[in-house]
């Protein structure tokens, strides 16, 4: 049976609805539009190990911040009857958390610029590979440089992410990372695949390995540099429960273009300065 508590965050500063679902805590933001019967929303569930275990503040102020990011940058939208209960609202929702799109939605991809001189990535290779540009050597004068004790870190951790625009690319941007939890300096390296056919001819496990390799190859000889914000540092330790928002962080830094250049490898220039 579904509990629903109203106001769960209300102590910790956030106002998220709380569904008590036996040993689920889900906290869910969305929106309904009673004339299109347009739902939107977005969630975070907390797995208990029992049921009367009790969330501490930490827990559901972070649950409620991952869940309004998720909210704010990928919700899953779907269409019911117009004027819908709220009771069947919220029951159509878990259908859609349990059976459907999940707790978050597709992240929509950054739009081709049509500015000369702008390129996205590399066209397509005949295996659908893309391996997107390196950022030049012009834009290491202004770019943050990490603290060289970073390069030094040996744990490199995997993250890989799919994305999808709206013409029904699909791109999967393999990242590896290493990061500092008490500075939130991070460097990294990526590859991106680029395919309109992802879905019906998935990646093999070894084109899925050989992309790993090389963002772990431009992470040892090109990193990029960056910085994660004091609220999600603690994703970089090495006991975080989920690195989820310092993989957004990287996501969207990859798409953020320096010199009209999509940022899945950093210079040499500033790498070798550094090391």
């Amino acid at each position: 049976m579904i509990q629903i508590t109203y106001g769960r965050g209300s102590k910790t500063g956030e106002t998220c609805l709380w569904i008590l679902d036996g040993k689920r805590e889900i906290c869910l933001t969305y929106e309904f539009d009673h004339e299109t019967g347009r739902v939107r929303y977005a969630a975070s569930v907390y797995r208990k190990t029992s049921k009367d275990y009790v969330l501490t503040d930490d827990e559901v102020r972070g649950h409620c911040k991952t869940t309004t990011r998720r909210y704010e940058m990928r919700p899953v939208e779907f269409y019911t009857d117009p004027f819908t209960p709220y009771c069947e609202i919220l029951g159509a929702i878990r259908h859609q958390m349990c059976h459907g799109a999940g707790c978050k939605g597709l992240r929509s991809a950054v739009p081709r610029s049509t500015r000369a001189g702008d390129s996205w990535e590399h066209e397509e290779s005949d295996s659908g590979s893309s391996c997107g540009r390196i950022t030049p050597d012009t834009d290491a004068e202004d770019a943050y440089v990490v603290a060289d004790r970073t390069h030094r870190l040996k744990t490199v951790r995997r993250v890989r992410y799919i994305e999808t625009d709206k013409d029904g690319i699909h791109r999967d941007v393999f990242i590896t990372f290493k990061g500092s939890k008490s500075t939130g300096d991070v460097l990294y390296g990526a590859a991106i695949h680029r395919s309109s056919e992802y879905f019906d001819h998935p990646l093999t496990e070894e084109e899925v390995e050989s992309h790993f390799q090389t963002a772990e190859g431009r992470l040892s000889k090109s990193p990029v540099h960056m910085n994660v914000d004091a609220a999600y540092r603690s994703q970089l330790g090495k006991k975080a429960r989920h690195r989820e928002d310092v993989m957004y962080k990287i996501v969207d830094n990859i798409f953020t273009r320096r010199q009209g250049m999509i940022q899945v490898s950093g210079s040499r220039h500033v790498a070798a300065a550094s090391a």
